[in-house]
């Protein structure tokens, strides 16, 4: 069994150098992984299922996720979770790209649907569709994948994510444009080196 810690940027771990040591106090400890939730904006006054007040502080989830990396060398990291239909796939696969390749590829992507319509609704979000857009975002980054390049499966697991254009056309639906525009591969070195 592995145990993580949740919530590295919410409440005291908003707080830069909280976030640096409680995430430094994790891996000595011999934890497995830090992770790290996802409310961009909360109703307000809260309201249920609201889990948060929306005056608690809140850190973006992927910058404190790289904050933590920063201070740290061997714990993995994870979102738990990214809603997902709240973003922009393209986006996303590159900020995770990036962090693997920051962190010398630790690494865990988590992602759900959402459940509070009034952030999908600050957002500009589709609400009703939720479900639908996630699949499809799902698949345009499965579809970016280093498998469909043809690398090795430790690369998967590394969550290298390079999503060009002609890959994403490849999944275009009703949430997915066909032109992503430029070239958004990350060019990540074959090894990180330790």
């Amino acid at each position: 069994m592995k145990f993580g810690l949740y919530a590295i940027n919410y409440g005291t771990c908003a707080d830069p150098d909280s976030l640096a040591r409680v995430a430094q106090h994790a891996e000595a400890g011999g934890l497995d992984s830090l992770w790290a939730g996802e409310h961009i904006v909360l109703p307000d006054p809260q309201r249920p299922p609201s889990p948060m007040n929306p005056q608690d502080p809140a850190l973006d989830s992927l910058v404190a996720l790289t904050w933590a990396a920063a201070h740290t060398s061997t714990i993995r990291l994870a979102t738990g979770i990214i809603i997902l239909p709240q973003r922009n796939p393209a986006v996303i696969a590159k900020q995770f790209a990036t962090l693997d390749v920051l962190s010398g590829g630790r690494v865990m992507l988590g992602v759900g649907a959402g459940y509070l319509e009034p952030e999908f609704r600050a957002l500009g979000a589709d609400f009703a569709n939720r479900g639908a857009v996630t699949d499809e975002y799902l698949d345009a980054i499965a579809a970016s994948t280093p498998l469909q390049r043809g690398c090795t499966p430790d690369d998967l697991a590394n969550l290298i994510l390079l999503l060009v254009s002609d890959y994403a056309s490849a999944v275009t639906g009703q949430f997915v444009l066909a032109d992503m525009g430029a070239h958004l591969a990350l060019n990540r070195p074959r090894s990180v080196p330790t």
